[in-house]
């Protein structure tokens, strides 16, 4: 489940700049396997968190949906990963994300080393340790 913020952002402004996770998403929004909650059911926050926590709405919006839902949040800024621990959130990131869609077989193995290359490819830091386990760990998937 995302956010309409988060929908907007990745998806549909992706979509008018043919960015490769938007191409991704799309078959993922298709089929389903990822729900657009509505924002009037969305648990508020504490007042103020929004302006003093420094990050962006979406990313809010994404933390007050695990909130309410008891659910890890997906957010890969390191900002937001922080007020989500302050929050008491669980996280999850994207490579969790592609990790997950091996375990349910949605995408192959090869994708998703595919995935996380190309996300490298676009600027998303990670160590060469954790690149490489990350690897290791989508190999060892059954």
């Amino acid at each position: 489940m995302t956010t309409t913020e988060v929908y907007q952002e990745v998806y549909a402004k992706g979509m008018e700049r043919s960015a490769i996770e938007a191409t991704a998403l799309k078959e993922l929004f298709d089929n389903g396997l990822i729900e657009v909650e509505s924002r009037r059911k969305r648990l508020k926050l504490p007042k103020g968190l929004t302006h003093e926590s420094g990050i962006h709405p979406g990313e809010m919006s994404v933390l007050s949906l695990a909130l309410r839902e008891h659910a890890a949040a997906i957010v890969d800024d390191r900002r937001a990963r922080q007020v989500a621990r302050a929050l008491g959130v669980r996280l999850s990131g994207t490579p969790g994300v592609i990790i997950e869609l091996v375990k349910r077989r949605i995408i192959s193995k090869g994708d998703a080393r595919g995935a996380l290359e190309r996300m490298v490819d676009e600027g998303w830091y990670c160590s060469a340790k954790l690149f490489s386990a990350l690897l290791r760990t989508i190999e060892e998937l059954e």
